[in-house]
């Protein structure tokens, strides 16, 4: 481990509440793998959750552990952010279908969540708010250690104008100060200079005639062959183009 993920894990077994950042190729699974390990020897009920189901199951591949993983709505029993704070509460004692939500909240001593950077702050308030009053204990997060991590500059909460959720990054909940912050800046998975600059570039938005000239000369032709697969941000074109692929084909539409 470098300095910076040595100071992470050292926060994290100290018991504070703790976010850690960093680019891709920083370390950032790595520094959670340490941190689970470490806190499970240490006697600690760890829970590690995501932002979504795909995240989950891509970090539940590359942990080694006996620890829960899911998703953080599956675990505290949010779902999709229907429920008001009072009618979530009331529904985890009142109701044996959040049974399992409540023992969990109960008697999980650290909470991790990957790939924060998709939780809204609504979102976040509303699980401090459930686990002070599941657990009725007035210290932050009920007493829960939260340790959150991921890229502020990659995928961006989705809002939801039904649920009055604005879609702010969780850092807008008035707590977070309460947070240890860490930047991870050193990047593990690859070495060279020019590639780490670009990606730092693409990340931030801001692209130099350098990072501009590498990415020209990594243009290629694409071979002869089956159309390419083609990756779309938004669903509506996803739709479109899948709607174009569908209406070539030949034969009768079936519904």
């Amino acid at each position: 481990m470098n300095e910076e993920q040595s100071a992470v894990l050292k926060l994290a077994e100290s018991g504070h509440n703790l976010f850690w950042t960093g680019q891709a190729g920083t370390g950032k699974t790595f520094t959670l793998c340490k941190i689970v390990s470490s806190l499970q020897i240490n006697g600690r009920n760890v829970v590690i959750t995501a932002s979504t189901g795909k995240a989950a199951s891509v970090l539940k591949d590359k942990i080694e552990t006996t620890c829960t993983v899911t998703t953080i709505h599956r675990f505290s029993g949010i779902l999709d952010g229907r429920y008001g704070n009072e009618e979530l509460v009331n529904l985890m004692f009142g109701s044996e279908i959040y049974e399992t939500q409540r023992s969990n909240i109960i008697n999980t001593d650290t909470l991790i969540i990957d790939e924060i950077s998709m939780i809204s702050s609504k979102t976040f308030r509303q699980l401090e708010y459930i686990f002070l009053n599941i657990r009725q204990n007035d210290k932050l997060f009920g007493g829960i250690q939260m340790i959150v991590a991921g890229d502020l500059r990659q995928l961006p909460p989705v809002p939801n104008v039904e649920y009055y959720d604005d879609g702010s990054f969780f850092i807008a909940a008035n707590f977070i100060n309460s947070f240890h912050v860490v930047q991870l800046h050193t990047v593990q998975r690859q070495e060279e200079e020019d590639i780490i600059q670009a990606i730092n570039e693409v990340a931030s938005g801001s692209i130099s005639v350098e990072t501009d000239n590498l990415l020209r000369r990594l243009k290629r032709t694409l071979p002869p062959g089956e159309e390419p697969v083609k990756l779309f941000s938004l669903n509506f074109d996803v739709d479109v183009c899948n709607a174009r692929l569908l209406g070539d084909l030949e034969g009768n539409l079936m519904f």
